[in-house]
């Protein structure tokens, strides 16, 4: 009994510097931790947004405005916990970082540590557990309810002043596509018409750091467990991507379902991440043909928000090659898991 109260003091006992409770602080510090454990490194600024969220969410008042801390608070913080403050990343930092062959053989090293502590030591030797995800944009046209093809190929972030649908999936080493999530902007109803799409919506449409992580929950996890994939399997995904590490994804890796590891830069530079070379790209070089012959026979004009979805699962059936996956995360060098030498 004494150990309840003393439990729920800590709970609601609040730093009168920091403004956290103690066990936000050790939420605080523990996705610091393994966001720079997975390698999706995080600014300052990064750590401020999170405790804003982490306040605003309690209702508690605070002395900033909008509940976001000022530089004060980060000194302060990084100040009582100088282990994380060697953790932390300025931007100047992020653009100066050195990106070279030595590094990416440390980079596969690191993996290796990683995935062993996590206690996936035989993950690297089994191509069902080994997955590369992306995400793809396609621009649409509110007032006229069409939908362009793909923005980029190389999954860059869509701008905030337009609407899109965007689509998250993942393949493994084993040649298979899993089951994907489609992301429409609110107010955009989705026609599925037989397909086998979850939809979600975010404001512009953009994959948001909450749609990814009910894409895990709810898609990709349970999919493991119907083709009894055994946990954990580790997830390469671009290290843009920091912004949907959230603690909640975190939590995932602490139980030992999902290692999200940030690729290396390199790799992303050589445009050798699997997901790009088997999917997106083939999908991206064959949609203007593919719609036209879809156009042809249904006598469609253009392919509106409606249709997307199943213009979507004909190009996605089209170009999915198992051979050509495969083939991608060998180039890569992810399975088999090593540094491929130039010559």
């Amino acid at each position: 009994m004494e150990i309840q109260e003393e439990s729920l003091s800590e709970v609601e006992e609040v730093d009168k510097e920091l403004f956290l409770t103690p066990k936000e602080l050790r939420r605080l510090t523990e996705w610091l931790t393994i966001c720079d454990v997975l390698g999706f490194a995080r600014l300052r600024e990064d750590m401020l947004d999170m405790v804003q969220h982490i306040l605003q969410a309690s209702g508690r008042d605070t002395v900033f405005p909008n509940g976001l801390p000022d530089q004060a608070w980060s000194h302060r913080f990084l100040h009582r916990h100088p282990n994380l403050a060697a953790r932390m990343r300025s931007e100047n930092f992020l653009l100066k970082c050195v990106i070279s062959r030595d590094s990416l053989q440390d980079w596969f090293s690191n993996v290796v540590d990683l995935l062993t502590e996590a206690g996936g030591e035989d993950l690297l030797s089994d191509p069902r557990r080994i997955f590369s995800a992306g995400v793809m944009t396609f621009p649409i046209s509110m007032n006229e309810g069409t939908v362009f093809e793909p923005r980029a190929m190389h999954d860059r972030t869509p701008q905030k002043l337009n609407k899109f649908f965007s689509i998250v999936t993942a393949v493994n080493a084993a040649g298979s596509v899993f089951p994907g999530m489609a992301v429409f902007p609110d107010g955009v109803v989705a026609a599925l018409h037989g397909t086998t799409w979850q939809v979600n919506h975010s404001l512009y449409g953009s994959l948001e750091s909450q749609n990814f992580l009910e894409y895990l929950q709810t898609i990709f996890v349970p999919k493991l467990r119907r083709e009894e994939i055994p946990t954990p399997v580790v997830v390469f995904l671009h290290g843009r991507h920091n912004n949907l590490v959230t603690p909640e994804l975190c939590d995932l890796y602490k139980e030992g379902k999902i290692v999200l590891r940030a690729l290396h830069p390199l790799i992303v530079m050589e445009k050798q991440e699997p997901i790009i070379m088997a999917l997106t790209n083939p999908l991206a070089h064959s949609w203007s043909a593919e719609v036209r012959a879809w156009k042809s026979e249904t006598g469609h004009s253009s392919v509106t928000t409606q249709d997307f979805l199943p213009v979507l699962d004909r190009v996605i059936t089209r170009v999915t090659d198992s051979t050509l996956i495969k083939e991608a995360f060998r180039t890569s060098g992810l399975f088999p898991f090593q540094l491929h030498k130039k010559s």
